[in-house]
C-alpha cells in the first residue's frame, strides 16, 4: 500500500452547533507533496491537528501508514507524523537551541550521542547548524522557522504537516523556506495562503470550503481556473 495519510469522512466541531470538518476524505501517498489552501476559517489548520491527534474526530478516522490513530496507536502515530507550527514561538521553548532541537529525541530516551547525532543533522538539514548555540528568543522570523522544521526533522518522521510556513518571512527568508522545503523527502502537507508557495513545490492542491474539500487537482490546473478560486474565497 502507497498511502501515507488518510483522512476518512472526517467530523469535527469545537462546539456542538457549529461544524468544522463536514465530511473531509482526502489521502497522500507517500513522498507526495500537496497544499491545502482555502479562505480563513475553511478548516485548513483543524484539518492539520488531526493528523498527529492532537484533535480527535467526531466521526470518522485518522490512518498513518495503513494504521489507524486510536489512543492505544497515538504514540507510534506522533512519532511518524511531525506537525510544523504556524507560529514558531508556539514550537519554541528550550532557552537554547540545540535544547530545543534534542528536546524530543531526548524523551525518547534515547543515548546521548544519538540525541547529539540527530540534532546536528536536523540544523544541518535546515541549514541552520551555525544557530545551535543561540538563544531560541534572540533568533530572526526566518531563523525561527528552520529551527522549528528542524526540532520536528530532529523525530524522524516520515511525514510533515505544516501550518502556513511562509507567513511573516521577509522575501529572503520565504525563498530560503521554499528551496528548504524542495529538498525534503517527506510526505508533505502545506496548508498555506501563499499560492506561489503552492505552484513551486506541490503538484497537487486541495481546496477546502466551509469544512469540505471543494477541489483536489493538478496545482497548475487548480491556480489557473480563475472562476474557481474566485467562487472558494480566494
Amino acid at each position: 500500500m502507497n498511502q501515507a495519510l488518510l483522512f476518512e469522512n472526517l467530523h469535527f466541531a469545537y462546539t456542538p452547533d457549529s461544524e468544522v470538518l463536514r465530511g473531509i476524505t482526502l489521502g497522500l501517498t507517500r513522498s507526495e507533496r500537496v497544499a491545502l489552501i482555502g479562505a480563513n476559517g475553511a478548516g485548513k489548520s483543524t484539518l492539520l491537528l488531526h493528523a498527529n491527534g492532537l484533535l480527535t474526530p467526531s466521526r470518522g478516522r485518522v490512518i498513518v501508514e495503513g494504521q489507524a490513530l486510536t489512543p492505544h496507536t497515538l504514540a507510534s502515530i506522533r512519532r511518524q507524523v511531525g506537525l510544523v507550527f504556524q507560529n514558531p514561538d508556539d514550537q519554541l521553548f528550550m532557552p537554547i537551541v540545540e535544547e530545543d532541537v534534542g528536546f524530543g529525541p531526548a524523551n525518547m530516551r534515547l543515548p546521548h550521542e544519538q540525541v547529539a547525532e540527530r540534532v546536528e543533522q536536523a540544523l544541518r538539514a535546515v541549514n541552520a547548524l551555525d544557530l545551535r548555540h543561540r538563544s531560541t528568543h534572540q533568533l530572526s522570523g526566518g531563523e525561527k522557522r528552520r529551527v522549528a522544521i528542524a526540532t520536528v526533522l530532529a523525530m524522524e518522521p516520515s511525514i510533515m504537516v505544516m501550518d502556513e510556513p511562509s507567513a511573516g518571512l521577509d522575501p529572503r527568508s520565504r525563498r530560503e523556506l521554499i528551496t528548504l522545503l524542495g529538498t525534503l523527502n517527506h510526505t508533505l502537507l502545506i496548508a498555506t495562503h501563499d499560492l506561489d508557495l503552492a505552484r513551486r513545490l506541490c503538484h497537487r492542491t486541495v481546496i477546502i470550503q466551509a469544512g469540505r474539500v471543494a477541489a483536489d487537482s493538478a496545482t497548475v490546473q487548480l491556480l489557473n481556473n480563475k472562476r474557481l478560486m474566485r467562487r472558494c474565497g480566494l
